[in-house]
């Protein structure tokens, strides 16, 4: 019968042993860990559990980086999103102007190219660059 070295009661792990708090929604987690490094330790194969034990730290540690990268992301699309409020500002402004432009009178064809001019140039500003 495989004895997966589990100490208590009397009984010496094979393995050095200490009591720990851990937040009630990781004990779960934390069970299946123990478990599954128990059977290691049961294996006599000391190689494995260090494996296990460096995979789980490295996946730790990712977690730091990736929740700073989450947050970096974040802040990234709500400038993107106010960038593109402003933008929208602005279009709809320069669309006004050239509607206004439009309702001229013919006699007041000069104030319409103007307007119009000006309404293209501020336009392509907000183009993709190459395009005009």
């Amino acid at each position: 019968m495989f004895n997966p070295g589990k100490g208590g009661r009397g009984k010496v792990a094979p393995y050095s042993t200490t009591h720990y708090r851990i937040p009630e929604p990781l004990k779960p987690t934390v069970e299946r860990l123990t478990s599954v490094y128990r059977i290691l330790v049961g294996s006599e194969d000391p190689e494995v559990c260090e494996r296990l034990i460096s995979s789980v730290d490295s996946a730790i540690s990712n977690l730091g980086e990736k929740e700073q990268n989450n947050e970096n992301l974040e802040a990234e699309l709500i400038a993107a999103k106010n960038e593109i409020r402003a933008l929208k500002v602005r279009v709809t402004s320069v669309t006004a102007r050239l509607e206004t432009a439009l309702q001229l009178k013919s006699r007041e064809g000069t104030k319409m190219k103007e307007i119009i001019s000006e309404s293209i140039n501020n336009l392509k500003q907000y183009l993709i660059p190459g395009i005009y």
